[in-house]
């Protein structure tokens, strides 16, 4: 009887993935759905001093691992300033956002499941805004709606 293995194992070195420039930040792709069978992905985020995400939610989990770098995230309504070895799991539906509060960068991991969602969002935003902060937010709030991304308004 022969077993026929649909997935392969992954391994990707220090340098290797497939990088994504998404406003600001650098994310490598590690292992991503086709990897997993869609059950998460995982990507290296490199992100400068002051980069933030803006508050949102969406449906995946989403879960940080600092690896280098102080990063601050908002959990709810809980602040976490999250330094090397801290671990944040963020379930889908939980208004979050992050922001890099070392110099010059932070460097961290971040698992998304399912994958599909999340890397087709953040490509999205790769392919259509780049690697810098667009000028047009009204597209970036488009996209963000397209994948049920919910981005909230601070009054």
């Amino acid at each position: 009887m022969k077993i026929t293995q649909l997935r392969k194992p992954v391994v990707a070195m220090s340098g290797e993935g497939e990088e994504l420039h998404v406003l600001g930040t650098t994310l490598v792709r590690k292992a991503g759905e086709i990897d997993t069978g869609n059950t998460w992905a995982c990507f290296e985020e490199i992100a400068p001093v002051d980069t933030a995400s803006p508050l949102h939610a969406h449906p995946w989990d989403e879960a940080y691992y600092i690896l280098e770098g102080e990063v601050e995230i908002l959990v709810d309504e809980n602040i976490v300033m999250a330094a090397p070895g801290c671990f944040v799991n963020i379930p889908g539906g939980t208004p979050h956002q992050f922001t890099v509060r070392s110099f010059p960068y932070a460097r961290f991991l971040v698992w998304f499941s399912p994958a599909q969602s999340a890397e087709s969002f953040y490509g999205a935003l790769a392919r259509e805004m780049g690697a810098f902060p667009p000028a047009d937010m009204n597209r970036v709030m488009e996209i963000a709606q397209k994948y049920n991304v919910q981005v909230y308004t601070i009054e």
